[in-house]
């Protein structure tokens, strides 16, 4: 009789050993795996995790596309500043010269002006101007600086 005891005790812990219903791998028993194995619970976690890192690759993949763009266009930025700053340089030289003539020293006035609107556009540019308007203004500026040479 104490056979049968002690054996319906062991049947008992493992029944319950099996509804315990662990699920964590680092904290289930032998029961508790072998009960995942064969439920397919375990198969259900990888397959759950293994979708989060596609989504998650797929996100740091669309993030890197981003980025990329962002740095494309501030290439992009930095060539248009660039140049709208060499186009603000060749027009003070181009007034200084002016300025030194005959033809600016008789219209210094209005060369003192075209200077003015170069600094301001200058200004602007460095405010963050939209490089469009500006490089209208510059080519504004240079049509009336090429008015006086001739």
């Amino acid at each position: 009789m104490r056979l049968k005891s002690v054996f319906s005790s062991a049947i008992g812990c493992i029944l319950l050993a099996g509804c315990e219903g662990e699920t964590d791998p680092s904290k289930a028993n032998i029961f508790d795996n072998l009960r995942n194995i064969d439920t397919g619970e375990y198969n259900r976690q990888i397959a759950a995790n293994e979708s989060e890192v596609e989504r998650i690759i797929a996100s740091n993949n669309a993030a890197q596309r981003n980025i990329n763009s962002l740095e494309a266009n501030k290439t992009s930025n930095s060539r248009e500043i660039a140049s709208l700053r060499s186009e603000i340089a060749m027009l003070k030289s181009r007034l200084s010269a002016l300025r030194s003539s005959a033809v600016g020293k008789t219209n210094a006035a209005q060369i003192s002006a075209l200077e003015g609107q170069v600094t301001a556009v200058e200004a602007d540019l460095d405010a963050g101007a939209s490089p469009k308007t500006l490089r209208s203004e510059l080519r504004n500026l240079s049509t009336a600086i090429s008015a006086f040479s001739s």
